[in-house]
């Protein structure tokens, strides 16, 4: 016969060392956290209710600061850059059969204003156009004094050597109004008028 085994009981598992309880306790951990980190993130992405007031607010305040900028905007757009001027003299070409009442009609336009605005002239007639096109021109001297037909005394004191010129382009009208220091000369008919900056 096979002589009987001792029957003994099992050993129980070996304590963990107090390392390897720390790197069990610091894995645990770390799988909480990575299970954790979707929802906190999702959270700290979604805007608050507070923060939503906070952004309005700022957007409102971003809009009523840019009305302003954009009326003036607007407005420069619409005007064509070249200012507004006013008649300050008038004077008829002398020896023309219609002196007297080109004279008149200066003295008419004495104190007017003429604003050139992008597609327009705002001016009393016959300098306003309501479709206006413009042009800078640089001319001589005489060629400037010989369409405005003016004397010296007229014209010259003030006018240089090359002269700036806006044309403006009116349907089948066209007047030139010609840079004369800081004003400008413009021929009406038997007129020559000189606009002062406003």
């Amino acid at each position: 016969m096979a002589p009987a085994m001792d029957s003994q009981p099992p050993r129980p598992p070996p304590e963990p060392s107090p390392q390897m309880r720390r790197l069990a306790a610091s894995i645990a951990r770390s799988t909480a956290a990575a299970r954790t980190l979707p929802g906190r993130l999702s959270r700290s992405l979604a805007p608050s209710r507070e923060g939503r007031r906070h952004r309005l607010a700022n957007l409102a305040l971003l809009a009523v600061a840019l009305v302003p900028f954009l009326v003036a905007w607007f407005t420069l757009e619409g005007r064509g850059g070249h200012g507004e001027w006013q008649v300050v003299a008038a004077q008829a070409l002398p020896g023309r059969a219609g002196e007297g009442t080109a004279g008149r009609a200066g003295t008419g336009l004495l104190g007017s204003r003429v604003r050139f605005e992008r597609h327009r002239v705002l001016a009393e007639a016959p300098l306003s156009c309501r479709r206006a096109g413009y042009k800078r021109l640089r001319q001589d001297r005489a060629v400037v004094l010989a369409a405005l037909q003016a004397d010296a005394v007229v014209a010259a004191p003030d006018l240089p050597a090359v002269v700036d010129t806006l044309r403006v382009d009116c349907g089948d009208a066209r007047l030139d109004y010609h840079q004369a220091g800081t004003d400008l000369l413009v021929r009406v008919d038997d007129l020559v008028l000189r606009l002062a900056p406003r």
